[in-house]
């Protein structure tokens, strides 16, 4: 009996030895390290957001989020590219509207899986929606308006004030040249760069957002008397550019303007934080693209800039949703704005950056960003219609009816309400 009783001691420790063994296994692998790669097209913001994610690292000990930017022009196809061959990061930042698109069957449909996303304004989750289904793909991180930086140090020099019309908006880049002054940051050998050029000066003249309800109804074209006038004002402004302007990339007019050789450079919102962190001592002002005419509305494009979308292939797809749903918070929507200055799409943020208020102030007259949010959707896209347009009419290969006769036609290729003529 003594020995049964030991042998049922043995195996009952035995049991209980191997239970624990199995409990300490599962607990191990709970607490096993993830690490999710999160893909973005800003090398500019590289140094920042690890510090906005430490945040979600604090509270999640065994997820590591890794920032991995790529050039700007280079990263829609190296992002498609690595999705196409079953890889590709856990979380990536996607374009809006139409920039979405093609991602949409890579990615993990969000209706229903986040709701925190249930109080988001209709106006960012509409970039983020597939144009088909209407099902939202992204959470949407960043509202943004594009404007004209300028240089307040040099303004004050030449007693100049910010303009009120076009007329003395050119007579102030006029002014700067004639001083030695190279009036405008801004270069050509970047077609999306020039899209944002037109997209300050543009709305003025072909009548802002009446005009972007009429050609999206197809009750106009892009070959409207109205939409080449401000193809012609967009090219006023090629004197002022830097010498050599066709070589003048994205990078190198931003460090034309931090570095303080010109006065101004049209940008976007996004600028705000990157210009900051390269020269903390540039002071500068933001006005809008200015009017024709005293009095008239300066007006502001406007757009839902983007979102972060989730791989549905991805290999941690429970720690990848908790980190999406951290991305609808505000630990992460106001380090966003205070650290990033871009106004984030997030409820209840609220913004303390004079420079950036000043754009919130500005987009009390926004207007949509024509091409982006309205012709975005299929190839050929109006953007990169339009942005290989305005470099060949700065160039001189094409005039402003040639640009705007060529946007139409490409258009017609897939925009129904061309098609239609209704």
């Amino acid at each position: 009996m003594k020995y049964e009783a030991r042998f049922t001691r043995f195996v009952v420790y035995l049991i209980a030895a191997t239970l624990a063994l199995s409990v300490i296994g599962i607990v191990g692998l709970a607490q096993e390290k993830v690490t999710l790669e999160m893909w973005s097209w800003r090398p500019e913001d590289a140094d920042v957001y690890p510090e906005i994610l430490a945040a979600f690292e604090s509270t999640h000990p065994n997820i590591d989020v890794v920032f991995k930017p790529f050039k700007n022009t280079e990263y829609p196809s190296v992002l498609l590219t690595s999705l196409e061959a079953g890889e590709g990061p856990d979380i990536m930042q996607l374009k809006s509207y139409g920039g979405l698109q093609v991602y949409t069957k890579y990615l993990k449909a969000l209706d229903g899986e986040i709701p925190a996303l249930e109080g988001f304004t209709e106006s960012a989750l509409s970039g983020a929606r597939g144009r088909e289904d209407n099902v939202i793909y992204g959470v949407p991180f960043a509202t943004q308006g594009l404007g004209i930086y300028y240089n307040t140090k040099i303004f004050e020099q030449h007693g100049i004030s910010e303009p009120s019309t076009w007329d003395e908006f050119l007579a102030i880049c006029q002014e700067l040249q004639d001083n030695g002054v190279m009036p405008l940051a801004n270069g050509g050998k970047d077609g999306w760069a020039l899209e944002v050029v037109f997209a300050v000066v543009g709305p003025a003249f072909y009548g802002a957002t009446d005009f972007y309800n009429a050609v999206t109804a197809g009750d106009t074209t892009f070959e409207d008397p109205a939409f080449v006038r401000a193809l012609e004002k967009t090219l006023e402004l090629k004197p002022y550019m830097p010498p050599g302007f066709m070589g003048v990339g994205y990078q190198d007019q931003r460090a034309l303007f931090y570095n303080e050789q010109a006065a101004m450079c049209l940008a976007g919102a996004w600028e705000i934080g990157g210009f900051k962190r390269e020269n903390p001592d540039l002071e500068f002002g933001i006005f809008a693209g200015p009017p024709e005419a005293e009095g008239e509305i300066a007006y502001v494009s406007s757009f839902t800039d983007g979102s972060y979308g989730m791989n549905k292939d991805t290999s941690h797809p429970a720690e990848a949703l908790e980190f999406m749903t951290f991305l609808t918070s505000l630990e992460f929507g106001q380090p966003f704005t205070d650290l990033l200055a871009q106004l984030s799409c997030v409820p209840g943020v609220v913004c303390s950056d004079p420079q950036l208020n000043t754009f919130i102030e500005l987009s009390a007259n926004a207007t949509p960003y024509i091409t982006l949010c309205g012709f975005r959707w299929e190839l050929p896209s109006g953007s990169v219609v339009i942005q290989g347009g305005l470099q060949e009419m700065f160039q001189g290969s094409l005039s402003p009816e040639e640009v705007a006769s060529q946007l139409q036609e490409a258009m017609e290729e897939w925009y129904k309400p061309f098609q239609n003529g209704s």
